[in-house]
């Protein structure tokens, strides 16, 4: 029911050298292309189109979803073809274990330069859908509710606002403690160890941004020194914050 097609990562690279990236030239556009666009245990298909050269400098990058895997192989993936940028352009985090947090924080430690939710608004329903291919628990940041006229935000549209609030076009991350282990299950679906997972990033215009996130059920106290300078917080359970300071 879903369409789509079989499509070998050589193929894929010859189409892009061939094809689509000549057709985006002639038509005067410099549109970026991403290949694979799998998860991120589709890292045979991903390793094998970053290294065919017949990609090769059309490739701007290879683009992962969350569904399967850990985001860890896209590390494994900056190792051997550093410079090669990584996004995540599709999860519903909602569907798996991890939730959006967790989504975001995982991904961005791990060289994920975009990080994308889908969907962006569904009714209260989770549709509309395309019959045969439903998505049982699958939810937009927000709902629209065409019989009452309304519109509601979800957590999860707050949950991505800690991160894209604060942190600006251009940031790079720096280095910060990880005090989670991720893992995967028995159905290959990432896992989060209890704890405080955090990720931080240095902005363009010189600040700093941590966001953290306790996913246990207790708070958490911790502090972070910075520069030769501290400060401490105690964050509730399940909560997600953003720090920025100069």
């Amino acid at each position: 029911q879903y369409p789509g097609l079989t499509f070998p990562e050589g193929d894929e690279a010859t189409f892009i050298a061939d094809d689509l990236a000549p057709a985006l030239k002639n038509a005067g556009l410099n549109t970026k292309i991403y290949g694979n666009d799998l998860s991120w245990d589709s890292t045979a298909y991903a390793d094998g189109l970053a290294s065919d050269p017949n990609a090769g400098p059309d490739l701007a990058g290879i683009a992962w979803h969350c569904y399967y895997g850990s985001p860890d192989v896209m590390t494994q993936l900056e190792q051997s073809s550093p410079g090669l940028d990584q996004i995540v352009d599709e999860c519903s985090p909602e569907i798996r274990g991890f939730g959006t947090p967790e989504f975001l924080i995982s991904s961005l430690r791990n060289w994920a330069s975009v990080v994308s939710v889908w969907t962006a608004a569904t009714d209260p329903n989770g549709g509309p859908i395309q019959p045969g291919n439903n998505c049982n628990g699958c939810r937009g940041l927000v709902t629209i509710d065409e019989s009452a006229h309304t519109a509601t935000l979800r957590t999860e549209y707050y949950q991505l606002g800690q991160v894209s609030s604060f942190v600006q076009p251009g940031a790079h991350r720096i280095d910060s403690p990880s005090f989670v282990t991720y893992g995967l299950n028995n159905s290959n679906i990432e896992t989060v160890s209890s704890g405080l997972d955090d990720v931080a990033f240095l902005n363009p215009d010189g600040t700093k941004v941590l966001v953290a996130y306790n996913n246990s059920t207790a708070p958490i106290s911790f502090a972070v020194e910075t520069d030769g300078r501290y400060f401490s917080y105690t964050i509730p359970a399940q909560a997600m914050t953003t720090f920025e300071w100069r």
